[in-house]
């Protein structure tokens, strides 16, 4: 038995050893087995390069167009069924008016331009056939397929998603910028996924507590950010639209919330590290407003006293922008919620006098 046991083990002790001389080369070293290396397309015309899927490989093909970059299927047939179109328009475009272009999302952006992707809305392959397995499995590789995407610039910012759907009762739909670039980005980063989850947080919680008794058919609770950068070069200035409604409320909340950083030195800019007199500062804004206020009819009260008092809290909520400091104030913060919004933008010759 004994002997039995030592032929076995001679035995897997000589293959082992095969198997090692197999693999050296013809120096004695051994081989390193190399990872596949990444298919890349570069398109100089839009300005990006984008990393292609492995599962896409052999099964893709890359068309330029008038209207973008067209990345195509190809079928046994011959035929080509719609991936994604990648394209771009300038930062001066107005946002807005490009989000509701039908099937159409940003998805990226430079100080220059709106990365923007359109993909199919209908799935041309009968279920069960081998092109119908097949493009849907390259379907699922379109976002990893956006997000390896990098712009012609050394900082940029991809659009992350946060959706949740919940029995039909509870929608959340968030949109936020992630940095990308030559250098980490990761602090900024996490700052904005903090206060992000905050937000998606805060809902749910609300939503634990929320009274569903006698709530009309067919309503629901929702949630939806999304968001604009109003500069970016060496300064980030992210401005955020928020909107909740609970199920039977009589209406939503309407809101903003803005995010100020130096690229430079991946800090948060608060307006306590750029403004040294808040006396003066709340005297300008209040000219702003008032104007602004002439112009709806609308009449100051304590609302408006209180909303604009020499306090940092007061002015936290703005955006720099190349041409000054836009403060953002949401309804109930110096109006009643049909009055809206209200934006009091400061030049830089107004400024000279309050910033530190």
């Amino acid at each position: 038995m004994k002997k039995q046991i030592l032929i076995f083990i001679i035995i897997i002790i000589l293959v082992a050893l095969g198997f090692f001389l197999f693999i050296k080369n013809d120096k004695g070293e051994i081989e390193e087995i190399s990872e596949p290396e990444e298919i890349t397309y570069t398109n100089e015309i839009y300005g990006f390069t984008v990393t292609i899927p492995e599962e896409w490989e052999n099964y893709y093909e890359a068309n330029q167009g008038e209207g973008g970059t067209v990345f195509n299927y190809l079928a046994e047939d011959g035929t080509t069924a719609l991936l994604a179109i990648v394209t771009s328009y300038p930062a001066s475009i107005n946002i807005f008016e490009l989000e509701t272009t039908p099937n159409t999302r940003i998805f990226a952006q430079t100080a220059e331009k709106y990365y923007t992707t359109s993909q199919p809305l209908d799935m041309p392959f009968e279920p069960g056939s081998t092109d119908f397995d097949k493009y849907t499995q390259m379907l699922d590789k379109v976002d990893e397929f956006l997000e390896s995407i990098q712009p012609d610039k050394e900082t940029y910012t991809l659009t992350k998603r946060i959706t949740d759907v919940k029995d039909g009762k509870q929608y959340i739909d968030v949109s936020y910028p992630e940095f990308k670039g030559n250098k980490s980005f990761i602090d900024i980063n996490n700052v904005i996924k903090q206060d992000i989850d905050k937000f998606v947080s805060e809902f749910k919680k609300n939503l634990e507590t929320w009274d569903t008794e006698n709530i009309p058919e067919g309503a629901y609770s929702r949630f939806w950010m999304d968001y604009n950068l109003r500069r970016l070069d060496n300064i980030a200035s992210i401005y955020f639209v928020i909107s909740d409604s609970m199920a039977g409320a009589a209406h939503p909340n309407s809101y903003t919330y803005s995010l100020n950083f130096d690229l430079e030195t991946n800090r948060k800019i608060e307006i306590t590290d750029i403004v040294s007199d808040f006396e003066k500062l709340s005297e300008l804004v209040k000219e702003k407003l008032k104007a602004e206020f002439e112009k709806k009819n609308i009449e100051t009260d304590s609302l408006f006293e209180t909303g604009t008092e020499p306090k940092a809290e007061n002015y936290n909520n703005f955006n720099l922008v190349e041409q000054g400091i836009i403060f953002n104030f949401d309804p109930y913060e110096i109006a009643a919620y049909a009055a809206g919004n209200f934006e009091a933008i400061l030049g830089i010759d107004e400024l000279q006098e309050i910033l530190k």
